[in-house]
């Protein structure tokens, strides 16, 4: 493991933009990891400016397994990150149902492009005792929901993953924070949720942040949430079936 060494798989998405801001403040070295490499070198090049770090680009597509094995060891060669982060994620939409392509691709894209990829890392983190691999799952992995069935029901299963995998390495002292997130403002969410409920980037990757150095397993973001959820949770399927899409 390299000291201070920060891995940010998504590094384009609004949240993982945020996150490598919220490192860079404090000096921290960088990997990013992402498809869209002109936006990701932008997103380096002002860090790099702002903040005189070194950050490393690599290329990351969850829909291309053959770059797995090709990103890994393009990090082990910079070294053993502290902090790994899988922010990766797409909503999709309802027409998504009905194609067995677009189910492949969201499924892959929320959950198997981290299992994965984990799996080509898993034997590297069992001798990284002090890493902290964070997985940034939802809220939406509580309950299936009619509006967004593909996208909670991979989050469901990278919640559920985390879980095994928090289990697996706690004897190697390698830790694992599964991020249970709320509404947060980027392209993927916009006029699709309630402003007054929805997350600033930056405040997001704050509280992310402290989540993952304050060693936490699983944490909803905002807190609020956790109880949000217990509620919907404690809904009778007879009941909720029956309930409006929302």
């Amino acid at each position: 493991m390299t000291a201070n060494l920060v891995l940010i798989i998504g590094s384009t998405a609004a949240l993982g933009q945020a996150l490598a801001e919220e490192y860079a403040k404090t000096g921290c070295p960088l990997m990013l990891a992402a498809r869209d490499l002109a936006a990701q070198r932008e997103v380096a090049a002002d860090l790099r400016l702002r903040y005189a770090i070194e950050i490393h680009e690599f290329f990351y597509d969850a829909n291309d397994a053959t770059c797995y094995r090709a990103l890994i060891d393009s990090i082990v060669a910079v070294g053993i990150p502290r902090h790994l982060f899988f922010v990766v994620g797409a909503i999709g939409a309802s027409r998504d149902l009905y194609s067995a392509q677009a189910v492949e691709s969201l499924t892959r894209v929320n959950y198997l492009g981290a299992a994965s990829l984990m799996a080509e890392f898993l034997p590297i983190l069992i001798g990284a005792a002090g890493t902290r691999v964070t997985f940034i799952g939802s809220v939406a992995g509580d309950r299936g929901r009619a509006v967004n069935p593909l996208y909670c029901a991979a989050k469901s299963a990278l919640d559920t993953y985390a879980q095994g995998i928090r289990q697996l390495l706690q004897p190697q002292r390698v830790g694992v924070c599964l991020v249970r997130l709320g509404y947060v403002d980027s392209r993927l969410s916009y006029g699709r949720t309630p402003r007054a409920l929805t997350l600033t980037p930056s405040r997001a990757a704050a509280l992310v942040k402290r989540a993952c150095e304050n060693n936490r397993s699983i944490v909803y973001i905002p807190w609020w949430w956790s109880i949000v959820m217990a509620g919907i949770k404690m809904i009778p399927e007879l009941v909720w079936k029956r309930l409006s899409p929302f």
